[in-house]
């Protein structure tokens, strides 16, 4: 029986550490930075890396008008060249609720897009009952139309039948944004990727230290607890360190506020951001602070 007791405890002893480690690890982001553990990212992380898109709609049809001369007269798109920033508009029809949703969540449950998608304006429009605009691109939908910060039109990216993909619209975002600043988008995504995953180590090694400290007895374990204390402060320390070299990353490229208005899509919604916010698009608020060139 004894035996048997001993045995249990080292199984159970050997799944919690296999647990921690791979959490240490990311594990649970899903394959190529997706969020298919999301539930076990902290809030901070979810923040960093979730999509927030404002709804828009497109001007009425002149006669004999494009959509996509519509498209680049939407007064956002217009107001984010006189900001020098680039935009993404975001095209989709409603037929189909629940597939659409499928297809937010792969397309921007991927990191990758989440990232990248802090240097831009990100306007979504319903294009289901927009006649004139159905009938030109409905059978295109989804659909990705991108401005560069002086209003240059890239070639329209279409996902028709709901065929996500990130790696197109990540090479989308790419083009689009170069020239803003001088580090470009896909050297920005890696060095936040690497941010967030020092940031998911750092945050698996808090929650360790306070399950410790929560089984000790604060009368009987004060040695222990006070040792607990310097690790907790050396941690404190490193996290400083950390969300400064965020805010050296991010200082590198042109990060766009996040408008009040806007709405998050894909992913699962954080309980504070659920109504959209006017923070910019890292984790902490960052008041007025404009992106710098790099």
């Amino acid at each position: 029986m004894r035996q048997s007791l001993t045995i249990s405890l080292a199984v159970l002893a050997t799944l919690c550490v296999a647990d921690t480690i791979e959490a240490q690890r990311g594990g649970g982001r899903g394959g190529g930075g997706g969020r298919g553990g999301n539930a076990r990212r902290s809030e901070a992380v979810r923040d960093r890396v979730a999509v927030f898109f404002s709804t828009v709609e497109l001007p009425v049809a002149e006669d004999g008008q494009k959509t996509g001369d519509r498209i680049a007269a939407i007064p956002e798109v217009v107001k984010a060249q006189e900001s020098d920033s680039p935009t993404i508009v975001y095209l989709h029809v409603n037929e189909d609720r629940d597939r659409l949703q499928r297809f937010e969540q792969a397309v921007f449950g991927k990191d990758e897009i989440g990232i990248a998608l802090k240097c831009f304006h990100c306007l979504r429009v319903d294009i289901t009952n927009d006649e004139a605009a159905s009938a030109e691109f409905g059978k295109k939908a989804p659909l990705f139309v991108a401005f560069d910060r002086r209003g240059k039109q890239f070639k329209n990216l279409s996902m028709a039948g709901y065929k996500a993909s990130a790696s197109p619209l990540e090479s989308l975002l790419t083009k689009a944004y170069k020239g803003t600043t001088r580090t470009g988008i896909p050297p920005f995504v890696k060095s936040y990727r690497k941010f967030l995953g020092d940031l998911e180590q750092l945050e698996t090694k808090k929650k360790v230290l306070d399950q410790r400290r929560d089984r000790l007895d604060p009368k009987k374990d004060k040695s222990k607890l006070k040792k607990l204390e310097a690790e907790s402060r050396a941690i404190e320390k490193s996290e400083s360190k950390l969300l400064a070299t965020e805010k050296k990353v991010i200082d590198k490229v042109r990060v766009v506020a996040r408008d009040a208005n806007a709405k998050q899509v894909g992913g699962r919604r954080n309980r504070r951001d659920r109504d959209g916010g006017d923070r910019r698009r890292g984790g902490e608020d960052r008041g007025d602070r404009a992106g710098r060139d790099g």
